[in-house]
């Protein structure tokens, strides 16, 4: 009686799923963290020009209208914003012309500087010595080059950047540089404060 009961348990229904179910941790780990992986991946390999095209099917129109209204879009901006800009272009270029200068060398825009006081009109000490000056500039023979100058690029300078770097040279460099604008540009700044510089060394030289 003890070996029939002991196989009708071994019979009862569900004890090959108890089995099944308890399967090695190893082999369940194994199932989820290897196999599966790499079945999902094969599986993908395989399908994937059917999810392409998919994809594609569902996704295509939309992707060209969202073109489309994007070019559209950018044209719609560029008009707007070159009928917003037209009317500034006249005045800007205007403007700019103004402050870079399509004018003569004497014209530029300078920096703002100190100018010296009377400069059109020497006091008649600066007229006595500009007229001693020049007759001794011309006693002196013909006009030095300008790399004789002692102000380094003096033909890029502009009178106002000129006329701060006379106080500092020598009697002999500011006769140089005024026999050379003489010859040239003549510029009426310059020889003005050459004079009164000439003129107030002249004083210092009797005193």
């Amino acid at each position: 009686m003890s070996r029939g009961t002991v196989g009708s348990v071994g019979d009862e229904p569900g004890a090959g799923d108890v089995g099944e179910v308890r399967r090695p941790l190893f082999d369940q780990v194994l199932d989820y963290a290897v196999f599966a992986p790499v079945g999902a991946a094969v599986r993908i390999a395989e399908d994937l020009p059917g999810l392409v095209d998919k994809g594609r099917a569902r996704l295509g129109g939309q992707i060209a209208s969202a073109r489309v209204l994007g070019r559209f879009a950018v044209g719609t901006a560029r008009q707007r914003a070159g009928a917003l800009l037209d009317p500034l272009t006249g005045p800007l270029n205007a403007l700019v012309r103004q402050l870079v200068g399509e004018r003569g060398p004497e014209e530029t825009v300078e920096p703002m500087e100190p100018t010296p006081p009377d400069t059109t009109s020497p006091p008649s000490g600066a007229r006595d010595g500009e007229a001693r000056s020049g007759a001794a500039a011309r006693d002196r023979g013909p006009s030095p080059s300008v790399e004789d100058l002692a102000v380094p690029g003096y033909d890029s300078l502009a009178a106002s950047q000129v006329v701060p770097r006379l106080g500092g040279l020598a009697d002999e460099e500011l006769a140089d540089v005024r026999r050379y604008e003489e010859t040239h540009r003549a510029r009426r700044t310059i020889l003005g404060r050459i004079a009164q510089l000439e003129a107030a060394g002249a004083r210092d030289g009797r005193d």
